[in-house]
């Protein structure tokens, strides 16, 4: 029964081997798509490397103007019916 318990231990060894071989593998393979991606060739929005100041630079600049937008259907006094026809208000 000894000699089939060591069999198994040997197994599991080799195995765990693998999994650790196959872990520094794919550390590798992910610190070389971190290098491609940060340093080499970074992902960028309007010529600006991609990063948390310039995402929310362009997210601030699409919310302001959509809100403009907004504020100027609102003073103008246009509005839409259910059909998408426009149309100024009584008051204007």
């Amino acid at each position: 029964m000894r000699e089939g318990s060591s069999i198994r231990g040997g197994g599991v060894c080799r195995v765990l081997l693998l999994l650790l071989y196959l872990l520094r593998y794919y550390e590798q393979i992910d610190e070389s798509i971190n290098y491609v991606e940060l340093i080499y060739k970074p992902t960028t929005i309007i010529v600006f490397p991609a990063n948390n100041g310039v995402i929310g630079t362009i997210f601030g600049l699409i919310v302001s103007g959509v809100l403009f937008a907004i504020q100027g259907f609102v003073i103008n006094g246009q509005s839409y019916d259910l059909l998408g026809g426009s149309q100024l208000l009584a008051g204007s």
